[in-house]
């Protein structure tokens, strides 16, 4: 019994390992996430942030939104941070916050796409 346990168990490792999986957290992100977060993208932020991330689109009381690109985080911008920005929004600025009308899943694949704009020219 002990030696099928083990069996299963090192099944299950190697599945994982193959897909890319780790107990370790982050992992790059496939391609179909990475169009479901560019989708996601250009039909919930793109009004606002523009299409390229610059933030030089007016919006609200004809404001200047942020900049997805600079580098510049003012919230934090390690993955965590802006899922945790998109989610829950940002108080005192226009930035509402998404997680009643988007799942955790759609909101770690934005957020990998607002990531990827980061040191664009």
């Amino acid at each position: 019994m002990r030696k099928r346990s083990f069996l299963s168990s090192m099944l299950v490792v190697a599945s994982l390992l193959a897909t890319g999986c780790s107990a370790g957290g982050e992992q790059p992100a496939s391609d179909a996430t990475a169009d479901v977060g560019k989708r996601l993208y250009e039909n919930r932020c793109a009004s606002c942030h523009g299409a390229d991330g610059a933030g030089d689109t007016p919006m609200g009381g004809g404001g200047v939104t942020a900049n997805l690109k600079d580098g510049q985080w003012t919230y934090g911008g390690n993955p965590r941070d802006i899922e945790r920005s998109i989610s829950e929004g940002i108080p005192g600025t226009a930035m509402r916050g998404f997680k009643s009308q988007m799942t955790p899943d759609e909101i770690g694949q934005l957020a990998a796409h607002v990531k990827s704009f980061e040191g664009q020219k």
